[in-house]
């Protein structure tokens, strides 16, 4: 299922659990793969940044702060993808919503953001 679509910011792919802080990407990717998912990244997200397989953002573009991180880490990133963050939950602009802990891919050609 199309989640939504960004920005590809790196050609490389990726699955994860999401998660919304570092400190959450840190703890969770001990039992697998996280997305760390982000309004914006700053400099206190890279540990997170760092242990998950992917990193999406709901703002930014091509010389954002998660893009080009990401660019250096070889990890997954897709940005500016219009999303809120509200409690525990991504909402994305046709409605879907997204929590904590379930399973998103990240489509690292296309920008696209799919369920599962």
């Amino acid at each position: 299922m199309l989640l939504g679509k960004g920005r590809a910011a790196t050609r490389v792919n990726a699955s994860g659990k999401v998660v919304l802080t570092a400190e959450d990407a840190k703890a969770e990717s001990k039992h697998g793969p996280v997305i760390l998912c982000r309004l914006l990244t700053d400099p206190d997200d890279f540990e997170g940044m760092v242990v998950a397989e992917g990193i999406l953002t709901a703002k930014g573009g091509a010389l954002s702060h998660a893009a080009i991180v990401s660019i250096e880490l070889e990890k997954a990133c897709v940005v500016g993808a219009g999303f809120e963050i509200k409690g525990d939950a991504l909402h994305f602009a046709d409605g879907a919503t997204v929590k904590a802990g379930q399973t998103i891919s990240l489509n690292g050609k296309t920008g696209e953001i799919t369920l599962g």
